[in-house]
């Protein structure tokens, strides 16, 4: 995202581009990690996939209605800590 603001890209563009960027490194880790028989699939993994696509959808909605409304610095200030306490708890 920060190489995109670098580029005099647009804010929500940027932020729209960035999140578009993490579906093809999410669906390989997920395809590494079925390769690796780490995760069986059945109907409950269908379905838990299902929902974490719809609910991750709904977050970066939420999340690109949130910078629209709120400065960019104290957004990215806000996910920073929100992925640094996401570790600890």
């Amino acid at each position: 995202m920060s190489a995109l603001l670098l580029r005099k890209f647009d804010t929500e563009d940027a932020i729209k581009l960035s999140f578009l960027m993490s579906i093809p490194a999410v669906l390989a880790a997920e395809i590494g990690i079925g390769l690796m028989g780490a995760v069986t699939l059945d109907i409950y993994s269908l379905v838990a996939l299902f929902f974490s696509f719809v609910f991750g959808l709904i977050t970066i909605d939420v999340f690109l209605k949130v910078a629209k409304i709120v400065d960019f610095s104290y957004f990215c200030i806000g996910l920073g800590i929100l992925s640094v306490l996401a570790l600890f708890l």
